[in-house]
């Protein structure tokens, strides 16, 4: 029961977190006077990421390390992928490593 109790807990703070930046954000949008079809497709976007990833605080997470930590996280993480394409399947981990640091987050909307 504890563990259910920490996870409703988790999912109102996230929840709250999240709806105090769409509130930020409206209020950013109307001062820098943005039309509302521009307004509703932002807000359609950072739903969506909400809905998809429930937690947007990974990029950040990721961001704020040191670049050397930040390095080898996306080394580690993208390692595999970038492996996976023949030009790159047997390259040096020195290159590896570049490619997985330049690699930037972008997300599509259906």
């Amino acid at each position: 029961f504890a563990n259910v109790a920490s996870l409703v807990a988790q999912l109102s703070a996230s929840s709250a977190a999240h709806q105090a930046k769409m509130e930020s954000l409206d209020h950013a949008m109307k001062q820098i006077k943005l039309d509302a079809t521009m307004q509703r497709r932002i807000r359609g976007y950072f739903n969506y990421r909400w809905v998809v990833h429930r937690d947007n605080e990974a990029d950040n997470l990721i961001q704020s390390l040191p670049m050397p930590l930040r390095s080898r996280t996306a080394c580690m993480l993208h390692e595999s992928y970038i492996r996976k394409c023949v030009l790159f399947s047997n390259s040096q981990k020195v290159l590896i490593a570049a490619i997985s640091a330049a690699l930037m987050p972008e997300m599509y909307l259906p």
